[in-house]
């Protein structure tokens, strides 16, 4: 009876809330950025291409300039738009990362696109990524905001869809592109 009791008092008991925030990435952050990446990658989050080694150097290099705050060396139209890094933390502890990068050179307050958002395994299904989808909104003044999800990433669609994406268009190779659109006049 005792030991019941205990439990009670312990389910009752104020549970102090989880805090979630951002860092801007440093120097430190790019290899376990890129390591993340290569990971999610292997198992169809990204593209499969990161795990042959010139992309994955190449993928380093990108890294290195959104944490520098650097233009990034893109092909085409892309090349020298810039981006934004940052570790997400719960209670002050490191467990994944945001890249924001811009649709084109100059475009920061107009389109950008969520390059990559990954959650370490251990904070999955408690809303980190729902909630740090949420923050990145609220702190990120571009008018419209956009990800793809490659067909293995149900669960982080399913995260920018509660968070208002909506899905735009989809690839022949099943990969969706959602859109966030502020309303005209909204920050």
């Amino acid at each position: 009876m005792m030991n019941i009791v205990k439990r009670l008092r312990d389910a009752l008991r104020p549970r102090p809330r989880a805090t979630l925030s951002f860092r801007v990435a440093e120097a430190a952050d790019v290899g376990p950025i890129v390591d993340d990446i290569l990971a999610e990658a292997a198992e169809g989050h990204f593209n499969a291409d990161y795990g042959l080694p010139l992309a994955a150097k190449g993928l380093h290099h990108q890294v290195s300039c959104w944490v520098a705050g650097i233009p990034v060396p893109w092909p085409g139209k892309r090349s020298g738009a810039r981006g934004r890094a940052w570790v997400i933390q719960l209670n002050g502890h490191d467990v994944g990362f945001v890249l924001l990068l811009e649709d084109l050179p100059g475009s920061l307050n107009e389109r950008v696109e969520v390059f990559a958002i990954v959650v370490a395994r251990k904070a999955r299904g408690h809303g980190v990524a729902t909630e740090a989808v949420r923050q990145l909104i609220e702190g990120v003044e571009s008018r419209q905001i956009y990800a793809r999800c490659y067909p293995a990433s149900a669960s982080m669609r399913h995260v920018f869809e509660r968070a208002g994406f909506v899905a735009a268009s989809t690839s022949s190779t099943g990969i969706v592109t959602l859109d966030f659109n502020r309303p005209k006049g909204s920050p």
